[in-house]
């Protein structure tokens, strides 16, 4: 799918040849798209026609191995020539070839959407929706987000080696380092609440197990135990922290006061501080520590209802158990 030519000016010339090579600006961020739509739809194609039973079928006593290859290349052939004309149809079009024309007609305008404040924050309210009723709003949202993040922050580390300067504020890392702390919903800002403020012993016990968790992004012993899902006192604040740290670092990196990300792909799990000054400097780590903190105000209110709601709820248990203590005492007597 990707031409074989290179266009090329000569030293001294005015007009362009074309050359023999695979051309390198498909082979980046460019060709992504092209990359992954034939990835999954040839393996589609080469599965269909062999659940056809278009294979070429071997005699008994013929090891597996072989009769697996020529099993393979019928449908083989069917993928290359099905491809090989789509290739040709596409070479007869102004477009010349299949990535210049998903190019221009997918991956920019997508690129255009993704790359502004009120797509992500679009995206961030329905993964968190996705959370609070037990979906994996990261896997759901990100399906069809996280490609173009992806390469968002490619064309941003590309410009960072270059040194030339950053395009993109939305990236992947600015949605991994600072939209959220602590996983789904900033919940390391939540964390810090329960053992701060809290009084139940049930609040206490689960943030001082799910602080080490939080650090590396870990969030699931808060999203089910405490718990968040099908919670609707959190449900306010768990979509709301989010969609402010997206809000406040858009606009501090759009102002100037952050540098923009620099595209280095650091793992998800990278602890805050680290994490914002290995992306984007040192301003980075403080506006992370900025978000973590007002983070843990926004909060505050809304787990002090839920801690006062448990604490009634362990004292009418206590209450409960000294009722039947008193009742089997005085039956023993």
């Amino acid at each position: 799918m990707t031409p074989f030519s290179i266009g090329y000016t000569p030293e001294g010339a005015t007009e362009a040849v074309s050359i023999t090579g695979i051309p390198l600006g498909w082979m980046g961020s460019k060709g992504m798209f092209v990359g992954m739509i034939t990835a999954i739809t040839s393996v589609k194609l080469f599965g269909a026609v062999t659940k056809k039973g278009w294979v070429i079928k071997m005699p008994e006593g013929v090891p597996p191995t072989v009769a697996k290859s020529f099993a393979a290349l019928i449908p083989s052939a069917v993928v290359m020539v099905v491809y090989f004309i789509i290739n040709t149809l596409f070479g007869l079009t102004p477009y010349g070839n299949v990535h210049e024309f998903i190019y221009k007609f997918l991956q920019m305008p997508l690129l255009h959407l993704g790359n502004s404040l009120g797509a992500m924050v679009v995206a961030y309210i329905f993964l968190h929706f996705f959370w609070f009723f037990g979906i994996n709003g990261g896997s759901v949202v990100g399906a069809v987000y996280n490609p173009i993040l992806k390469i968002l922050s490619a064309e941003n580390l590309e410009a960072f080696k270059a040194g030339i300067e950053i395009p993109n504020i939305i990236t992947g890392q600015f949605q991994d380092m600072f939209a959220t702390f602590g996983g789904a919903g900033s919940t390391l800002s939540l964390l810090i609440a329960m053992i701060l403020i809290c009084k139940s012993k049930r609040i206490k016990s689960l943030g001082k197990l799910s602080v080490l968790p939080g650090i590396f992004g870990i969030n699931e012993p808060i999203i089910f135990g405490l718990p968040i899902m099908l919670n609707p006192i959190l449900l306010v604040p768990f979509v709301l922290v989010p969609t402010v740290n997206i809000i406040i670092t858009y606009f501090c990196m759009s102002a100037g006061l952050v540098p923009l990300t620099n595209g280095v792909q650091l793992p998800w799990t990278t602890p805050i501080i680290f994490s914002g000054f290995l992306t984007t400097g040192w301003q980075g780590a403080v506006l992370q520590v900025i978000l973590l903190i007002l983070g843990v105000f926004m909060y505050m209110p809304f787990i002090k209802m839920l801690d006062n709601q448990y604490l009634k709820e362990e004292k009418e248990h206590e209450e409960d158990d000294l009722d039947e203590d008193l009742s089997f005492d005085d039956l023993t007597f």
